[in-house]
């Protein structure tokens, strides 16, 4: 952003409480409740630039780890099985995802669809 102007919550890294980041949106990939928890973000992506071994060894079902790597200064939003990466979360919300991740809220990615290297998941909040 050049010069002095305003600072919303994208350049800062934190939504303001109760601004909704999530559409009504139910068609390709879904989208957040809308409601009034702006990091109450939910939909299925694709994942991108999987493993290719990592990602043979995944199953439908299996809970994966949702973390922020910083690659040469460009945050990226990576799941993991055991540790182990597994591929990449590209969607319209990711940075929504990582200003949440960034004020302590915490994701999973449920695992919904597998066929050979490709790989479906829910991303959501874990039930507490």
């Amino acid at each position: 952003m050049a010069g002095g102007g305003k600072h919303t919550w994208r350049s800062t890294g934190v939504p303001p409480k109760g601004e909704p980041t999530g559409g009504g949106g139910l068609g390709a990939g879904g989208a957040g409740t809308g409601g009034g928890d702006a990091c109450d973000i939910r939909f299925e992506t694709i994942l991108n630039s999987v493993d290719l071994p990592a990602v043979q060894g995944v199953s439908r079902g299996n809970k994966l780890d949702v973390e922020i790597v910083n690659e040469n200064g460009v945050e990226r939003l990576v799941t993991k099985l055991n540790g182990i990466f597994i591929g990449v979360i590209s969607h319209p919300k990711t940075l929504d995802l990582i200003a949440c991740i960034g004020a302590g809220n915490q994701y999973v990615a449920f695992v919904v669809e597998k066929q050979g290297n490709l790989c479906r998941v829910r991303i959501e909040r874990p039930a507490l």
